[in-house]
């Protein structure tokens, strides 16, 4: 009996130390097929174009093609979950943002992923809100609608992509700041919203995204969220510049499962590395034309940034009773 103990001790220290070998072989041999970004949203927004163009030259220096895959679905938490649940390997990652790692899982419970189901990796940009009005109101600027809202409680009507959205916890943030009731109007996308406010449907729009609509003139910029004032809207002030406390800018991180061998770790974050050397300039002028400040975030900045944020967004969607 206690040899037969001593076999099967035996054969449990081999196994491990063959599994242990393969894995360690495994993470010594990454990349050695595709690496595929999930993107929890759908093609052609900031966020799918930004890692588009990043992946391009991420594959330069990892030697193997990297893929976007959009995977979208229940504001974003579809996407996350799949990345989440997936194998830690470092050929599924997720494009991750303050959406699928903060607002989604406020908005609703039990999705199967907190923020302690990923590895941060790096984040590379960061992005703001606008307030924004048509270019004929009378509303020149944030103190005139601020004042506007003031003489006619709850009258005005603000557009967002939606409730819950980054835009809305921002635009109710201010309003709570300054003590006015403008009401919501949301929308599916930014898009229509900025349709609504065109249309003089709605005094205001809060969008992520101003593009061609501030270019050519059909909106005015009343202010940005950013903490300072961003290179892509050099004329834009800051919330915080006009006066008001409440602020906030957004992240987009590379982030994967949780588990991620440290070999795999470091090839990804060389990867990054080695791309800003080459094509920092580059870089940094697609992510503005995109509307992102770049970023050169660490894996623990990162998360510490989503655990603030998370704290943040909880507490302001408690006093607008949006938990669930």
């Amino acid at each position: 009996m206690t040899r037969m103990l001593m076999s099967i001790r035996g054969l449990i220290c081999i196994l491990a130390l063959v599994l242990c070998s393969a894995t360690t072989s495994q993470a010594g041999d990454y990349p050695n097929r595709p690496i595929q970004i999930v993107v929890p949203f759908g093609p052609g927004g900031t966020s799918d174009l930004s890692v588009r163009f990043l992946a391009e030259k991420w594959q330069e220096f990892l030697g193997q093609p990297v893929v976007i895959l959009n995977k979208p679905g229940a504001g974003s938490a579809v996407g996350a979950r799949f990345v989440a649940e997936s194998k830690p390997d470092g050929y599924t990652l997720l494009l991750g943002s303050d959406s699928p790692l903060v607002v989604v899982r406020i908005m609703n419970k039990n999705l199967g992923y907190d923020l302690d189901s990923f590895t941060y990796l790096f984040g590379y940009a960061s992005g703001a809100v606008y307030f924004v009005d048509k270019s004929d109101s009378p509303m020149k600027s944030m103190a005139d609608v601020i004042a506007a809202a003031k003489k006619e409680p709850g009258k005005m009507t603000y557009a967002t992509h939606g409730v819950g959205s980054l835009s809305n916890f921002i635009a109710e943030a201010l309003w709570k700041e300054t003590g006015v009731k403008i009401a919501h109007v949301p929308f599916k996308a930014s898009p229509e919203a900025n349709a609504a406010v065109l249309g003089g449907h709605v005094n205001l729009a809060v969008p992520p995204s101003i593009g061609d609509l501030a270019r050519n003139g059909n909106i005015r910029v009343l202010a940005v969220t950013s903490k300072n004032r961003v290179p892509y809207a050099p004329n834009v002030p800051t919330l915080n510049e006009l006066g008001y406390k409440t602020n906030l800018v957004y992240y987009s991180l590379l982030v994967g499962p949780k588990g991620l061998p440290d070999e795999v770790k470091a090839k990804l974050i060389t990867a990054q590395q080695k791309a800003y050397e080459k094509y920092g300039p580059e870089i940094s002028a697609t992510l503005n034309r995109l509307e992102l400040v770049p970023a050169q975030l660490t894996g623990e900045q990162a998360k510490n940034e989503m655990r603030e944020h998370d704290k943040w967004f909880r507490d302001l969607a408690g006093q607008m009773g949006l938990t669930n």
